[in-house]
């Protein structure tokens, strides 16, 4: 479909004022090898040093790895790590079936914990961690990791889309302000560009919404109160493969973790905001 002038000439402001260089998670779903406790994945068994104290939550209960990335393997620019590994856990209650999920205090780490280890012992071994008591999180029925995946960053300039309407609604009033002068009143951007909307839609490309440093996705809310916690530090969306389940928020959700920028650039990762929701 062939898009009219002033459509082109809103998609090309769109594209000025909201790129974001993002990196998509990409998923190695074939299992190729088995990961390594090193490995950029979800779920398995963790990398963990043996004299450092393992995360529990307020029960004593150890935490479980649901992700973590090894900046030693992936070509990633700032504000990212250059090296070290990344690690995000959450708790195994099955008493509330939460996973960690504290809706009045979202980010106070307690069942949960994002842990940064800037420099990664290759000699602890697979052994070594299973020894002090700590299991694969494909093991516990409480939280949502089916089975383990590795994964890779990539890098891609993402953008506003109508897939994220509340926010492209906003971007494009204010576009349709400040260029045109025009106001469209009550009308979302599907009464108002009509057909147009899928063409826009491709155009402005799909967002993975696995992600770090991309745009938020929720089924529900964003839980934000203010504007501290900007940057998507790591999101994760329920993924199936074949029919086969690799992580599973609720019924088909999301999980989310928020950071500062400056935060994130300074590498101090004891500020950090957790979320999941599901439809």
């Amino acid at each position: 479909m062939r898009l009219c002038e002033k459509t082109k000439e809103i998609i090309a402001e769109i594209e000025r004022r909201t790129a974001r260089e993002s990196y998509r998670i990409s998923l190695e779903t074939k299992r190729k090898r088995k990961p390594f406790i090193t490995d950029s994945k979800i779920g398995g068994l963790p990398y963990w040093p043996i004299s450092m104290e393992y995360p529990t939550n307020s029960k004593g209960q150890k935490l479980v790895l649901l992700a973590q990335i090894n900046f030693d393997k992936e070509n990633v620019e700032t504000p990212l790590p250059k090296k070290g590994l990344l690690q995000f856990f959450i708790s195994n209650d099955e008493d509330d079936l939460m996973m960690g999920l504290d809706l009045e205090h979202p980010d106070v780490q307690d069942g949960f914990r994002v842990v940064y280890h800037d420099e990664i012992d290759d000699s602890v071994t697979a052994e070594q961690v299973e020894e002090l008591g700590i299991k694969r999180a494909e093991e516990y029925s409480a939280v949502p990791v089916e089975r383990e995946c590795l994964i890779k960053l990539v890098k891609k300039t993402c953008y506003i889309t109508p897939d994220f309407p509340d926010d492209f609604d906003a971007i494009v009033n204010a576009i349709l302000f400040d260029i045109f002068h025009e106001d469209k009143g009550e009308l979302d951007a599907y009464d108002y560009f009509g057909d147009e909307l899928d063409e826009i839609r491709r155009v402005l490309g799909e967002n993975s919404l696995n992600n770090v440093l991309g745009y938020p996705y929720f089924t529900q809310s964003d839980p934000r109160n203010d504007n501290y916690y900007d940057t998507v530090l790591l999101q994760l969306d329920s993924i199936s493969d074949e029919d086969e389940d690799i992580l599973l928020w609720g019924d088909v959700g999301i999980g989310n973790f928020f950071i500062n920028w400056e935060d994130l650039k300074r590498r101090d990762f004891s500020k950090v905001l957790y979320n999941w929701d599901c439809p």
